[in-house]
Formats: C-alpha cells, sequence, structure tokens
C-alpha cells in the first residue's frame, strides 16, 4: 500500500473476489492493517459497484482489466457523479493503455498497473507519479528480479519459498514463467507467458502484443490470441475477439488493423467473433480455453458475430409468447455456457438426409444434422429443442441453471428460449447465422 500511497484516509472499495489474493490480502487485509475505511460489495455487478462508490466516496480500489470495462461500460450509459477517486490499481491480466487512458478521461484519475502472483504480492507497481503504461511497473520492497531466457524470475521475503513436491523453485528463485524485458529504467514489461507463444516458422510471437494491437481497435472489448497449427509455417496467428457494445468491424477489418502496427508475421490469419471470451474465476481471459474452438479452416468457416449473439426471451406457461428483452444480470461468461451446451448437444444428434442436404440452409450454416425426434427427446429434463423452417429452438430450463449460478434466475418453472435463425448461404459463398 505504501508504494501507492494509500494511508488511513483513504477509503478503499473492495469488491474483487475474497477468494484470491488480491482480494483478501491486497485489499481487505492490507486496507484493515493500515486503518483504512473499506467498503464491501459482496457481489459483482457494475452498476451496484458505481452506485457504492458515488454514495460511499471511495478512493482506492483494485481490479481486473475485466472488471474495469464493465465499470466503464455502465458509466458511459449511466452517468454518476464519481469526484472522490484518487487511484485505481489493475492487475490479474493485460491492462491494455488505451483502458488506461480511456479509464483517466472518464474518473479523472489514474488506472495503474501491478503485478503479482499468490506466491507473493505484490511484486511489481507503477506509482502514479512514474507511471510507465503499459509496463508492469518496477520491483516493491525487497524484492530481487532477473531474467532467464526471457522468463522472469523472483525473490524476496514476501515470495513463498517452495512448494510441496514438484514447484518451479530453483535456488530460492520463482520462476513465473512469465517472459519479460526490462528496460534501462527498471520498469518490467510483459510479452506473454513461456507456455503459450507462438512459434510462425522458427519465429516467436507474443499473444499479449497481437491482442494488445487489437486492443487499440475501437470496436474490439476483448481479444485472445493463440496458435492455430499450420503444415507450412507450424503454426499461425489465431484471434478471437468480443465487439464492444454498439460497434460493428469484419475480420479482415481487424486484419488490416493490424498490419498498420504489426510486422505480417505477427497478424492474424484468422479473426473469429465471440459473445464473450472465456474466462477463469478470476475473470483472466483463459487462452487455452480456446484451444480446438476454431473448428477446420474452410471458405465457410463460420466467422459471423452474431453466431453467439442470440435472441434471449423468456417465456412461462401462462404466457409462452410474451417477449423478454435481455436477463438481468445475465453475464457473457452464462451466455457462453449457455451456447456451448447448446452447441455440444447438437453436434451428437444423429444426421438426416432432407435437413443435410447441400441447399438445406441449416447445412450451409456448418450446422450438423438436425433430427426432430432426436430434439423432441434430447436431454428431456434439461434442454427442449423444436425446429420451425430454418429456425432451431431451444429451451432451457431456469431451474437447471439456478444450480450453475444459484442467484442468476430464481427456481420455478420459467424457462429461457434461445432462437437461432439460420439464413441462407450468401452470394460470397460464407454462411452467417444471426438471432431473430
Amino acid at each position: 500500500m505504501e508504494a501507492w500511497g494509500v494511508t488511513a484516509e483513504d477509503h478503499t472499495l473492495l469488491f474483487t473476489s475474497m477468494a484470491h489474493a488480491s482480494g483478501a490480502i491486497m485489499l481487505l487485509m492490507s486496507s484493515l492493517w493500515i486503518s483504512a475505511t473499506t467498503t464491501i460489495v459482496p457481489i459483482f455487478d457494475a452498476a451496484a459497484v458505481l452506485d457504492t462508490w458515488e454514495q460511499s466516496g471511495a478512493t482506492f480500489y483494485m481490479a481486473l482489466p475485466t472488471l474495469v470495462r464493465a465499470l466503464l461500460t455502465e458509466q458511459h450509459a449511466n452517468p454518476r457523479c464519481i469526484t472522490s477517486g484518487r487511484l485505481a490499481i489493475c492487475g490479474g491480466d493485460t491492462v491494455p493503455v488505451p483502458l488506461q487512458h480511456e479509464y483517466a478521461v472518464m474518473f479523472g484519475h489514474p488506472l495503474v498497473e501491478g503485478f503479482g502472483m499468490t506466491e507473493g504480492l505484490p511484486m511489481l507497481a507503477n506509482r502514479p507519479e512514474t507511471n510507465r503504461p503499459g509496463s508492469m511497473g518496477r520491483p516493491l520492497g525487497d524484492i530481487e528480479l532477473r531474467v532467464v531466457e526471457g522468463e522472469m524470475w523472483v525473490r524476496g521475503s514476501g515470495i513463498a519459498t517452495g512448494y510441496w513436491g514438484d514447484s518451479p523453485f530453483e535456488d530460492s528463485w520463482l520462476k513465473t514463467g512469465d517472459l519479460v524485458e526490462i528496460d534501462a529504467h527498471g520498469f518490467v514489461w510483459f510479452h506473454g507467458r513461456k507456455k503459450e507463444i507462438i512459434v510462425r516458422g522458427g519465429s516467436n510471437i507474443s499473444p499479449q502484443e497481437v491482442e494488445e494491437t487489437l486492443y487499440q481497435h475501437p470496436a474490439v472489448a476483448e481479444a485472445g490470441v493463440i496458435g492455430e497449427p499450420d503444415g507450412y509455417w507450424g503454426e499461425v496467428v489465431l484471434a478471437y475477439v468480443a465487439l464492444s457494445e454498439g460497434h460493428t468491424v469484419t475480420a479482415e477489418e481487424l486484419v488490416a488493423f493490424a498490419r498498420q502496427h504489426l510486422a505480417e508475421y505477427k497478424c492474424p490469419q484468422r479473426v473469429l467473433f465471440l459473445a464473450g471470451l472465456p474466462k477463469g474465476p478470476t475473470g483472466k481471459v483463459q487462452r487455452r480455453a480456446l484451444l480446438g474452438r476454431a473448428g477446420p479452416k474452410c471458405s465457410s468457416m463460420i466467422s459471423d458475430y452474431s453466431l453467439v449473439t442470440p435472441l434471449l426471451h423468456q417465456r412461462s406457461r401462462q404466457d409462452c409468447d410474451r417477449p423478454f428483452a435481455g436477463l438481468p444480470g445475465a453475464s457473457d461468461a452464462i451466455l457462453c455456457f449457455i451456447y456451448w451446451m447448446v452447441s455440444t448437444v447438437l453436434s451428437r444428434i444423429p444426421k438426416t438426409p432432407g435437413i443435410n442436404s447441400p441447399t438445406s440452409p441449416l447445412a450451409a450454416a456448418g450446422f450438423p444434422g438436425l433430427h426432430r425426434a432426436a430434439l423432441s427427446t434430447q436431454n428431456a429434463r434439461n434442454l427442449d429443442f423444436d425446429v420451425d423452417g430454418d429456425a432451431i429452438h431451444v429451451a432451457i430450463h431456469r431451474h437447471r441453471l439456478s444450480k450453475f449460478r444459484n442467484k442468476l434466475y430464481s427456481r420455478g418453472t420459467s424457462r429461457i428460449i434461445l432462437r437461432f435463425v439460420v439464413n441462407a448461404r450468401s452470394s460470397s459463398g460464407t454462411s452467417h447465422v444471426g438471432a431473430a
């Protein structure tokens, strides 16, 4: 806390998970230790956090980039008069420079990046007066740091001394697995995870560098970059993107944008769109979860953002046709889970010649064969399916979802209806799936 000038006069706003060291140690315990006032928002909701911030007069908080983006989106939609903020710390994932700039303009105080691990935190920090946007900062306290073959090794009194059994320690040095560079002023710049580096024709590519470039485009809300096997190059760059609300952009436009900022070999070979990228418990984008999602490389590969933006309706037994504009509190993670569950079930349904004919819009869009009988009985306790012309109706019983996230939906007889409408193949030969 001393590195950021936080004192007993500050007021900490705590809304990150206290199941993790950043929430429990960095915020709660550290704030109490210095006698700073702490206000806790038990479950993250951007509107609730901003309302609490406005009412409490909090001056300081720490959050993941995902949560900061949610705060910015909510503040844009429903502005509050928040003037008490003095400093925000962001870490746990890449903190894009455009995000830091947008935050400073919106809230009038800096968002600075820091770095830590469960094994020891914080290790690195940017101070407001010496901030280097894009860097993770400089070592704190007695932290020693060295770079071995590009990997950051650290040790110090606040670093764990080892694990039970196999461990990433060597002579008391913790091998973080993070690839970094240290500049002449001692600032540490992150270049990706050691195991996630993409090797294209013998050249190393940092996924983080490509993601940082994509984040500079105003239409990109989330980006995840992985390596895709390629027969000639070994690996090529594959980018997954979630768009900012109200923005549209094509894969070709994003690739062209990347070429303005990156060497040609670092640019994405393909860009695929998702409603939201998979994240771990802390909210960090999980690149490993993106592996295997792309499917085969072919001209009919669906890369339209609308593929995973189904129209959601709520229907009850009393009023089965009442439209529902949205699901309060439903996050992209829940929508991605629903989409994954639906896709998994559909992929296991036997093929039917009539529906799988070359002229069928369903087949053109790349959907597996649909069998009406299978649709009516497949996993009936959880999901109900129906085919209506070119549309697939999927009903997911709400009480089943409540087991996935108890506070999202109350138990009851209502169902959530997803309707995927499949359009015929376009003149360009590419199929698109849209919500209707």
